[in-house]
């Protein structure tokens, strides 16, 4: 007799699988029920996909030589792009594997934290590539590579930036996410006038108070108040419309609830995998990401400092399950907002916003 361990539904990867949804049901099967461990709603990628991706490929490597010949000056650029496409096209074997053994089957305990960030974050590099995979098989198509070189942030993935762009883009996104941080923290204390316990409404008070005058808040204060995450007023399916799109644009996710729910799900496996694999194995430009996207404007900080945030931010997610996952939406609020490098990216007050603040 099979017995199901849990239901994870995981987010539809902004549409590339050719289903309108993508659902992985997750259980520990015995010998007699092996034809059933097939998630029936994950596929592998379709073969218009992979045929656009290897279009793309045939269509770089014959028109290098072109550009070589005929394009001297340009070819510097080619380098850049040769790099990326690299890059890109190795995320896109592991994003391959790791979705037929998802169909097969396979739970997402079972992949480590570099195959679960590609399957996180290749569907988004994809859609950026889109426009060089449509003119892949277009005469002079070779024209739109130095236009995509052009404006990297909209026409490239992460892939084919370099370092510098990187902390760029980075930083600018952050900045972006942070914005949404102090209405988070204000819906944390509106909300908290429905607490009935009086001993969670003072320490969740407590943390918003902290929070208001730039302290961060101990691991300990924070899981001391799981229980109003898991259940009533800060569960993600409780709150109102408007809290739910600060979180999920303080992180960079969709603004669909279940969306939402499966991103985060997703992040959550990651932090396991990462915890696993040990946080002081990262490199130095896995750390950064890793930070940023958490929340975390990591420029300026040492190395340890990295590696301090990311455990204590993973000493919060290792007590966080799934009944409690509206925790880890609000982590980067908890976790970030007071922190020096984070500050320094917030935009100043206009002189009638302190005003207002203050009457």
């Amino acid at each position: 007799m099979s017995a199901c361990r849990r239901l994870i539904s995981l987010r539809n990867l902004n549409g590339i699988h050719p289903c309108n949804s993508t659902y992985i049901t997750s259980c520990r099967l015995n010998s007699t029920d092996q034809h059933e461990r097939h998630h029936p709603g994950v596929t592998p990628p379709g073969k218009l996909k992979r045929y656009m991706v290897n279009k793309l490929m045939n269509f770089y490597e014959k028109s290098e030589n072109h550009v070589v010949l005929r394009y001297p000056k340009v070819y510097k650029i080619y380098r850049t792009f040769k790099t990326g496409m690299v890059g890109f096209f190795h995320d896109f074997k592991i994003y391959y594997r790791v979705t037929t053994e998802l169909w097969g089957g396979k739970d997402l305990s079972d992949f480590s934290r570099v195959e679960l960030e590609v399957y996180t974050h290749l569907p988004k590099a994809f859609w950026r590539l889109t426009p060089l995979l449509v003119v892949s098989g277009i005469p002079f198509g070779s024209s739109v590579f130095p236009l995509a070189y052009m404006f990297p942030r909209l026409l490239l993935s992460h892939h084919f930036w370099t370092p510098e762009q990187r902390i760029q883009f980075y930083t600018q996104d952050l900045k972006k996410q942070i914005e949404h941080y102090n209405p988070i923290i204000q819906s944390l204390k509106f909300h908290s006038r429905h607490i009935t316990d009086e001993n969670l409404q003072k320490k969740i008070r407590k943390i918003v108070g902290k929070l208001e005058h730039h302290v961060l808040p101990t691991t300990d204060e924070i899981l001391q108040v799981k229980s109003l995450f898991h259940g009533s007023p800060y569960h993600i399916d409780r709150i109102s419309i408007t809290y739910l799109r600060h979180l999920a644009k303080s992180y960079g996710m969709s603004l669909r609830r279940k969306k939402l729910k499966q991103s985060i799900l997703l992040l959550l496996y990651t932090d396991k995998a990462m915890v696993k694999e040990g946080i002081p194995t990262l490199l130095n430009h896995e750390l950064e990401r890793a930070c940023f996207v958490r929340g975390l404007n990591p420029i300026g900080l040492r190395r340890e400092e990295r590696i301090t945030f990311l455990i204590r931010w993973t000493q919060i997610s290792e007590n966080i399950d799934e009944s409690s996952i509206s925790l880890l939406l609000h982590s980067p609020v908890l976790l970030t907002s007071a922190q020096p490098t984070n500050l320094s990216l917030k935009k100043k007050k206009s002189r009638w916003q302190k005003e207002s603040e203050e009457t």
